[in-house]
């Protein structure tokens, strides 16, 4: 709700007792005034073409932006007529000052005018900077203006953005992303080009023959879902093979004492074992805090090729009752539910107890509603814990 303050109220009921103090006559010779002047204007080519253009970049916007938009003159310089254009938007017949947008919408005006600007009056260059679009603007909308800013890229507008919001990260602009953060107190960025990235990850296991900085952008576009670029807002990143441990890890950790949105740590379900290494990666070459939990499958082998580079085990563990913890990884010999059904007395009873009470028949949903409701709190649990905060305490010094 936005409330107006004293001055802009009284203004307003001003305005409104000098427009009902005007006689029909004084309100038609005054429209008759103003539209002579709205018509001079519209003969000169620039400003009609202007609002032409400045309009047409408006039509697409998402419901609840500007409709229309018209001129008015708010006082009257007879030296300078162009000093006295105010840019109004309407909605239906009411019309609105630009002080009565919301921040969203004003900035999807501020770049609408801009884009026309370029377009009419050509040869100039910008440099447009915005700070979190994002406000005020629901996740469909943010991705409506994340589509318009990169169309004014194309016009040759330079935008610079600063955001909390992973609509705003498009993974096929990795060389333009700069990670901002405080490291011991510091503040630091990094950016990092095509050849940089494909540096890292050749450094740390992938082929030569397998990356390059000319497709490495494009793979990395086609991998990183919304939800995993989420990562990019955190401190600590836990990198797990899917839904399940998606769904119970943090119930678990929560009631252990440690809360991920507390210590800036998120969850990433990776879709899979093999796809770990490519997030680890992605996220390392950024410089963020990284923890991967994963199954061994009983198979040790695989488990060896798929983190070559990243995880040096001498020897995999492959026992089902087994779950090894160290610093920057813990792993399961065979999966994460059969070690517990073996750690957890009753665990199995559990599941068929939770899917006839709640009729829950998904593996990764039984799996969080048994870390709601069980007493006991698998000891590797614990030892997650004390890892990931040694990880954040070496992360501040």
């Amino acid at each position: 709700i936005r409330s107006a303050s004293p001055s802009y109220s009284l203004l307003s009921k001003f305005s409104k007792k000098i427009h009902e103090a005007l006689s029909s006559e004084h309100k038609d010779e005054l429209s008759q005034a103003f539209n002579q002047i709205t018509a001079s204007f519209e003969q000169t080519d620039e400003f009609s073409g202007f609002f032409n253009r400045f309009s047409e970049a408006l039509k697409g916007a998402v419901k609840g932006f500007v409709h229309s938009l018209a001129v008015d003159f708010s006082a009257y310089d007879p030296n300078n007529y162009a000093k006295s254009l105010r840019i109004y938007a309407k909605e239906g017949d009411n019309i609105r000052g630009f002080e009565e947008f919301g921040t969203g919408e004003q900035q999807v005006l501020l770049m609408a005018f801009v884009k026309a600007y370029m377009e009419v009056f050509t040869g100039e260059n910008f440099v447009l900077i915005i700070e979190e679009p994002e406000a005020h603007l629901h996740p469909l909308a943010q991705r409506w203006l994340k589509e318009y800013v990169v169309d004014m890229c194309s016009c040759g507008i330079q935008v610079i953005i600063s955001t909390h919001s992973t609509e705003f990260i498009d993974a096929e602009y990795l060389d333009g992303l700069v990670r901002v953060h405080k490291e011991g107190g510091v503040t630091k960025a990094i950016q990092l080009s095509a050849q940089q990235l494909c540096d890292f990850c050749i450094g740390s296991g992938v082929p030569e023959n397998c990356v390059s900085p000319e497709n490495i952008v494009d793979f990395y576009s086609t991998k990183l879902f919304s939800d995993q670029l989420k990562g990019m807002f955190a401190e600590t990143i836990i990198l797990v093979e899917g839904a399940t441990e998606y769904f119970a890890l943090p119930v678990y950790l929560k009631r252990s004492g440690y809360s991920l949105a507390e210590h800036g740590t998120e969850i990433v379900n990776c879709r899979g074992k093999d796809a770990i290494p490519l997030y680890w990666r992605l996220f390392k070459a950024y410089g963020y805090n990284c923890y991967a939990i994963f199954d061994c499958d009983r198979n040790a082998s695989k488990t060896r090729d798929v983190f070559n580079g990243i995880f040096c085990e001498e020897e995999w563990d492959t026992e089902t009752e087994n779950c090894i913890v160290r610093a920057d990884y813990a792993y399961f010999g065979k999966d994460f539910e059969s070690y517990l059904r073996i750690a957890i007395d009753d665990y199995t009873s559990m599941e068929q107890t939770i899917s006839e009470k709640y009729h829950i028949s998904s593996k990764p949903g039984k799996a969080k509603a048994i870390a709601q409701h069980i007493e006991e709190i698998p000891h590797f649990i614990k030892d997650i814990a004390d890892k990931l905060l040694n990880i954040e305490q070496l992360g501040q010094n």
